[in-house]
């Protein structure tokens, strides 16, 4: 019987143990999000959980994401987005003198020295006489 020599054995031993450790899977675990978005003209019995109340002229509107329901005979019922509301997209930066009727939904009030600031997606509103003006994040 012939003899195997020891450097062809370790030679052996460690390509086994490379190839049986590239066959190893690790276990990888993924987060998914979900963002349930809702057509104009559906109808449900009951409001979504999380939503805010929003009035515009005397209309009250009820806000779940970037949806807004209004109360009708047969429930509540997505309508289009009023006139004069921002849209804001994660990631969408407007200059400073930019001004709209309405704060875009999901927005935060801070308190700076005195004044009420809103901040959504990184923007910075005041109130003033046109609505919302967008301004340099306070220090």
């Amino acid at each position: 019987m012939k003899k195997t020599s020891p450097l062809v054995l370790t030679v052996a031993a460690v390509a086994a143990v490379a190839l049986l450790s590239a066959c190893a899977t690790d276990k990888v675990t993924r987060s998914t999000t979900t963002k349930t978005t809702y057509k104009t003209g559906y109808t449900t019995n009951s409001l979504p959980s999380g939503y805010t109340t929003y009035t515009d002229s005397g209309n009250d509107y009820y806000v779940v994401g970037e949806s807004y329901f209004r109360r009708t005979p047969s429930g509540y019922t997505v309508v289009e987005t009023p006139a004069g509301v921002v849209r804001s997209t994660p990631g969408t930066t407007y200059s400073p003198g930019y001004v709209t009727r309405t704060l875009p939904a999901g927005y935060t009030t801070r308190s700076y020295s005195g004044s009420d600031y809103y901040l959504v997606n990184g923007n910075y509103y005041r109130r003033d006489k046109r609505g919302y003006v967008v301004v340099e994040a306070p220090m």
